[in-house]
């Protein structure tokens, strides 16, 4: 990702003299991108740093892999962004249907305790995967699967962790229940309305921008949160073959993504 940055120089002297030392001088710079987003075959290591190549990947019916992805904030503020997963069928003849994996535990390292009923050796979370369409759409995983028996070259899948979230509050008007909320001058806000629905902005953050559910921060500099290092191990179905490859990605507009990725 490139960004923009304008740099102005300007100076003053004594009035006497003149105003200004000369005009505004801007420059536009190339900056690389924030994050850091690498992956690797097997389990979390330490040591390894990882590469930015996706993984390939040949199934063998009902076997299990594991990767580790590793996100890095490059930044000297703290980020937030939605983690996906590019999966590609690389064969001529292969198609991603949807129904490749019956298992995908996920792990974080060191351990950060998302939510309570996720475990620090692993969790399935097969059932709160998302694919994501073109323009940010959100369809669960079996669902599209089960609307699109032809398939696909390429899926943009999302991990939903905070899909079944039942958290709702005033934003704008402390205190006041839902019936309240709007006559004292607030706005009624519902982090989730299912798995995989639309993501709306839930949280507001200190520096003024909005946040739906399931973000994954990037803390700045290596207080925690930094990097991030998840692994993953899919379960192949045992009707499954052909060739794969994964990546991961860390992603601030998901829809924007979705559709550069050439997404459904």
């Amino acid at each position: 990702m490139l960004i923009a940055v304008s740099l102005v120089i300007a100076g003053g002297v004594s009035a006497a003299l003149v105003s200004y030392i000369s005009n505004a001088t801007t420059s536009t710079v190339a900056v690389s991108s924030p994050v850091a987003m690498t992956i690797y075959d097997g389990d979390y290591n330490a040591e390894n740093t990882g590469n930015t190549e996706p993984l390939i990947l040949t199934s063998t019916g009902a076997s299990d892999f594991t990767f580790t992805t590793i996100a890095t904030n490059n930044a000297n503020n703290r980020i937030g962004g939605y983690y996906v997963m590019v999966i590609e069928a690389t064969g001529a003849d292969d198609k991603m249907t949807g129904d490749e994996f019956i298992k995908m535990i996920w792990k974080e390292t060191p351990w950060v305790n998302l939510r309570d009923d996720l475990n620090a050796t692993g969790s399935d979370i097969i059932n709160e995967l998302c694919v994501v369409g073109s323009g940010g759409a959100l369809k669960k995983l079996s669902v599209w699967a089960n609307d699109n028996s032809d398939g696909n070259k390429k899926l943009v899948i999302f991990w939903d962790s905070d899909g079944n979230s039942s958290n709702k509050y005033c934003y704008g008007a402390t205190g006041a229940d839902e019936s309240a909320c709007g006559t004292a001058g607030g706005e009624w806000r519902v982090e989730s309305t299912g798995m995989c629905s639309t993501l709306t902005p839930y949280l507001e953050t200190d520096l003024g921008q909005t946040e739906t559910r399931s973000v994954t921060h990037l803390n700045a500099g290596s207080s925690g949160l930094n990097p991030r290092s998840w692994t993953f191990t899919p379960t192949w179905d045992t009707n499954v073959s052909g060739n794969f490859s994964i990546s991961s990605q860390y992603v601030y507009d998901l829809a924007k993504f979705a559709t550069e990725q050439g997404a459904i």
